[in-house]
Parts: C-alpha cells; structure tokens; sequence
C-alpha cells in the first residue's frame, strides 16, 4: 500500500505537467495564429463587405 502511492501521485503529476504545458502551447499556437491571420483578416473582411 505505501508502495504504489508514490507512483499514483507521480503518474497524477505527470498528467498536470502534460495537461498545463498542452494548454500553454495551445495557448502560445493560438496568439502566435492570431499574429499571423491578422494581416490575412482584412481582405477576407473586405471580400465579405463585397
């Protein structure tokens, strides 16, 4: 019993650490997305006007 808790927690932890760095990256992708459509937005915008 005190044997298989540590690893609980370490496999608890370790789906954090996965969970909080996929958030990041996901959150780092959809600024630097944004950044990047920014430019590409307008026309799209003005064709709709259209």
């Amino acid at each position: 019993m005190p044997h298989s808790m540590p690893m609980k927690w370490i496999n608890i932890t370790m789906m954090i650490l996965m969970v909080m760095t996929m958030l990041t990256s996901n959150i780092y992708f959809m600024k630097y997305y944004n950044l990047t459509s920014a430019s590409n937005k307008k026309p799209n915008l003005n064709i709709w006007k259209w």
